[in-house]
């Protein structure tokens, strides 16, 4: 696996997501403005990510940076997607407020 401090806004954002329901990964990942959202394209990565998942874990890099670059060689990604996140610091904070946010009762 790669060093996390070498992670940028996609690879993070993937790592924090739950992988095992796409809906929910891709629309984080539309939410953060890492990905273009036109026809077919939340079909690509339900494609690229269930390939990348059977895979399993291998040597070398980690799904989320595997996934990622499967991303940004199908062109779905936005410019945002290469943005530093050393340690995934911003994609943690992005998750746990919308977690939050949607367990708000109001």
């Amino acid at each position: 696996m790669e060093s996390p401090t070498s992670w940028n806004l996609m690879i993070s954002s993937l790592f924090v997501s739950n992988l095992d329901e796409p809906g929910e990964t891709w629309a984080f990942l539309i939410d953060q403005g890492l990905v273009r959202d036109h026809p077919g394209d939340r079909d690509r990565f339900v494609g690229l990510l269930d390939r990348e998942v059977a895979r399993g874990e291998i040597t070398g890099p980690s799904i989320s940076s595997r996934i990622a670059g499967a991303l940004v060689a199908a062109g779905l990604t936005l410019p945002a997607a290469e943005q530093p996140d050393p340690d995934g610091r911003h994609a943690f904070q992005r998750r746990r407020q919308l977690d939050d946010s949607s367990q708000d009762p109001s």
